[in-house]
């Protein structure tokens, strides 16, 4: 586990500031950023008094990098299954209390949802186009046909396709750590003094010189180590000059060869590699893995050879957004000394401003996991719970085995289906839906706290993952859940907020007033199905006493509710023996193919105080202990 010396979370604190780019409504002041091995990002409500001020960045003394031997995440459901109920009856009255809510609404729709893609064929001589149509204003707006390939003995050019003829095409493969060089002298007829470099195309467009390319002005000598993320075909227009006005045009074509999907012995690899050559696995040209704790731990690139490379220096990164790319990334790493310790999911919960930019990394097709170090043992610390990263049970190294289980899945889809994923921003949201409705038996134990512990072990489901992934196509893709508060008795209590965070995927609220039951009124009406399909609302007591977290249906739909939560002391959650002061409903929508990936609606409870309320929930005591909580709630 790497810590992050104390000495340097100042730096953190700012850097941080400006990397994300917001502050914090009604809450303390940030954290830095740090990151942390063992922490589970799910939940987090209070730390253990001590905090241990010197883990070793190799090794942990309680886990182990594998997995946690303390706490398996896995064993057992984070609560008790809930009950679905029609639409036109409160939810859960079968045993005297709501347990959850299920309802079924037409949410009606345009022709296409804003942001959609669909793809056609269209004509290039010599090779092959594709069109992608967008769904702008409710209507399908046509792309351009750009050139998929060229037939043989062609090239791209100029938006077509160009015979090749006496010209040369040098390939080369390339690697994430750009250990591949092409190296290739221009010989022009005349006896050139220098070289220019006129233009550069790549599959027919106008683009800039690539990276890690150079063509040296006086030699010719061109020089290239490409990676993964620059398979295409290239062309480069250079000028060679003879000094005395001579001047001759030279084309230098170079092909970076896509790379084997896969390497690793197994039936997973060898699914991959029979869709591949099928055309029905989507490969990962365009995905980057991003390393963020200087390699203290790492995926092994050599499995994924068509995977492209980010990486930091050590544990010092701040997170930002690269649109252009997806990106599946880890960071072992935690703040380790004084009583701010933390892993790093719940630091990035420690405020809105840091929460908002995990959102939006999720819906730009990003996505990081961490270790719970500390935060996931016997304790549940989270205060909060988020879909948009994940979370392992163990310190480090113990993200990796999820980390390739996710890397297995952006492969697995189809080309077309990938595509639209990642135009609409879904990709990630669609990859953890199917991380978690894999590991559950079926849809039933997906609606249930066993399918979203606050950390997840080393089960290995990969085949299922890929398997559902490569059955995904473009007109038949999971919809997106997004949240609303519209009314809520959460407010400001003593001048500190309750209101923690509101994302279109988390709800953060901490119980401070003294009131026994706080209400809060949602809607879920804002969720879409890129294809318009007709969805359905479901809503469910992950985490907490059932008989004291009721949900009420304000539509016939569902689409819309009200939810009492009971005032909640520390618990057992579930079947485990880790205690948690976190309440948890969890929101799906189904599209009548696929349920959505889950969006959360958590009420915390401080630790440090005793409650007593009487039968009529009047608060009779109201008394301090020594318990630790997390400062910034305080």
């Amino acid at each position: 586990m790497k810590a992050i010396p104390a000495i340097l979370i100042g730096f953190f604190a700012a850097a941080c500031l400006v990397a994300c780019g917001g502050g914090a409504i009604g809450s303390g002041p940030g954290d830095g950023q740090t990151a942390d091995s063992s922490n589970d990002a799910g939940d987090d409500a209070g730390t253990d008094a001590g905090s241990d001020a010197s883990l070793d960045a190799g090794e942990d003394a309680g886990d182990d990098a594998g997995d946690d031997a303390g706490s398996d995440a896995g064993d057992a459901p984070e609560d008790g299954t809930a009950q679905d109920a029609d639409a036109g009856e409160d939810a859960g009255e079968d045993a005297g209390y709501d347990a959850g809510y299920d309802a079924g609404g037409d949410s009606g729709g345009p022709g296409c949802v804003e942001g959609a893609i669909q793809e056609e064929d269209c004509v290039i001589p010599d090779g092959t186009g594709r069109r992608t149509n967008t769904c702008v204003d409710e209507e399908w707006v046509a792309g351009d046909c750009l050139i998929v390939s060229c037939d043989p003995g062609f090239f791209p050019q100029n938006g077509g396709c160009v015979a090749v003829g006496a010209l040369e095409i040098h390939r080369i493969e390339p690697k994430a750590d750009r250990s591949n060089l092409l190296e290739v002298t221009l010989e022009p007829s005349l006896a050139a003094e220098s070289f220019t470099l006129d233009n550069v195309e790549k599959n027919g467009s106008a683009v800039s010189m690539p990276d890690y390319a150079s063509l040296d002005p006086a030699t010719g000598v061109f020089a290239w180590t490409p990676t993964p993320s620059q398979v295409a075909f290239y062309v480069f227009s250079v000028i060679a000059a003879d000094g005395g006005g001579g001047t001759e045009p030279i084309t230098l074509l170079v092909e970076v060869t896509m790379p084997e999907i896969c390497t690793e012995a197994g039936e997973a690899c060898t699914f991959l590699k029979e869709k591949w050559d099928a055309g029905e696995a989507a490969g990962h040209l365009g995905d980057w893995y991003y390393n963020c704790d200087g390699f203290h731990t790492r995926l092994n690139q050599n499995l994924f050879p068509q995977l492209d490379l980010m990486t930091t220096t050590g544990c010092d990164t701040e997170y930002g957004n690269y649109p252009d790319r997806v990106i599946i990334g880890n960071e072992s790493c935690a703040l380790t000394s004084g009583e701010s310790w933390s892993s790093i999911p719940r630091l990035l919960m420690r405020w809105e401003g840091n929460a908002r930019q995990v959102y939006e990394q999720y819906r730009n097709n990003d996505h990081y996991w961490y270790p719970e170090h500390r935060d996931h043992d016997e304790v549940d610390y989270f205060h909060g719970k988020m879909p948009t990263l994940s979370v392992s049970q163990g310190s480090s190294g113990s993200e990796m085995d999820e980390v390739k289980r996710f890397v297995y899945i952006l492969a697995a889809f189809r080309p077309d289906a990938k595509r639209a994923l990642v135009a609409a921003g879904l990709l990630m949201p669609t990859v953890q839906m199917i991380f978690r409705r894999s590991r559950a038996a079926d849809d039933a134990e997906y609606l249930t706290g066993a399918a979203h512990p606050g950390a997840y072990d080393n089960a290995s489901f990969t085949m299922e993952m890929i398997q559902m992934a490569n059955g995904m196509t473009a007109d038949s893709l999971p919809p997106m859940v997004q949240l609303e508060v519209i009314d809520e008795t959460y407010d400001v209590v003593d001048g500190k907020q309750e209101r923690w965070f509101t994302l279109p995927v988390s709800v953060c609220r901490i119980f401070r007033g003294t009131e026994y039951t706080k209400l809060i009124t949602v809607s879920a009406e804002s969720s879409f199905d890129l294809s318009a399909r007709p969805l359905t609302y479901h809503w469910v007591v992950l985490r907490g006493d059932p008989a004291h977290v009721r949900i009420n249906p304000v539509d016939a739909s569902g689409a819309v509710v009200e939810i009492e939560i009971d005032y909640h002391p520390k618990a057992v959650i579930g079947e485990t023996t880790r205690l948690s002061n976190l309440v948890e409903v969890g929101v799906f929508v189904h599209n009548g193919a696929y349920y959505s990936a889950p969006a959360f609606v958590t009420s915390y409870t401080l630790d440090n105080e005793d409650r007593v309320y009487d039968q009529d929930g009047n608060l009779q005591s109201q008394t301090p202990n020594d318990n630790y909580v997390y400062p910034p709630l305080l």
